[in-house]
Order: structure tokens, then C-alpha cells, then sequence
């Protein structure tokens, strides 16, 4: 058996730190007999087995942890989604600034093969008429 035990209501997000927060054994502090745990001031108790004392509030810490990764988890997702398109908003214009220059690269390609060709050409012309007048 675990007892949870802090000074007051300031852990678990209470407005306090959790530092606040002690753990220690049931058997060092109640032993096997019953003890009311809100007269000695706990604010927490987790005990394993039925629960003897009906007036006792019991809940199922599994049930609280999955909410709560469920709720974490949506809000993961969420923030993801948030930041992708963010990333897409901030990067549409520099990607078309990219398919500018990249439009741009490719003209000058296209200029350039065809000066190129264009001298080829010239020059064999030179070479041919070079040839013919030797």
C-alpha cells in the first residue's frame, strides 16, 4: 500500500510545485489497522484490493491516464497540424522563387545550347571555306 502526502493542496497542479509531494509507505505510518487518512491530513491514498470502507471515492487511475493521453495527444497532433501549415504558408514564396530561378537557369541553358550550336555551325562553315581555298 502507497500513501501520497504533501503539505496542503499545493501539488498535482494546485497552484504549488510539486516538490511539495512526499511519498511514503502506508506500513510506516497506519500499519495493518484502519486509519482515516483525511483526519491525519493526506490528501491522497492509493490503496490495492476492495475497498472496505464504502465511504471511501474510488477511481480508476487507468481511465484518468488514458484521458489524459488522449487529450495530449490531440493536442500534439493538433499543434503538428498548426505547424505544417505554417511551413507551407512561409514556404509557398520562397519554393516559387525557386521555380522562377529555376525557369530562369533553364533559359539560359536553352540560350546557351543554342549560341553554342550556332557557333558549331559558323565554324564549320570557316573550316569548310578555310579548306576550299587551300
Amino acid at each position: 500500500m502507497v500513501v501520497v502526502a504533501h503539505p496542503g493542496d499545493e501539488a498535482f497542479g494546485f497552484g504549488g510545485a510539486i516538490a511539495d509531494v512526499k511519498i511514503v509507505s502506508a506500513t510506516n505510518i497506519v500499519g495493518d489497522r484502519f486509519v482515516d487518512l483525511v483526519d491525519r491530513g493526506f490528501d491522497l491514498a492509493v490503496r490495492v484490493g476492495v475497498l472496505a470502507d464504502t465511504s471511501a471515492r474510488a477511481r480508476k487511475l487507468a481511465d484518468e491516464i488514458r484521458h489524459t493521453a488522449e487529450e495530449e495527444s490531440q493536442r500534439i497532433i493538433a499543434d503538428a497540424q498548426l505547424r505544417a501549415e505554417d511551413l507551407v504558408q512561409n514556404m509557398g514564396p520562397r519554393l516559387q522563387a525557386l521555380d522562377r530561378e529555376i525557369s530562369d537557369l533553364r533559359k539560359r541553358r536553352e540560350q546557351a545550347t543554342s549560341g553554342l550550336a550556332a557557333t558549331v555551325v559558323t565554324l564549320r562553315k570557316t573550316l569548310e571555306t578555310v579548306r576550299t581555298q587551300a
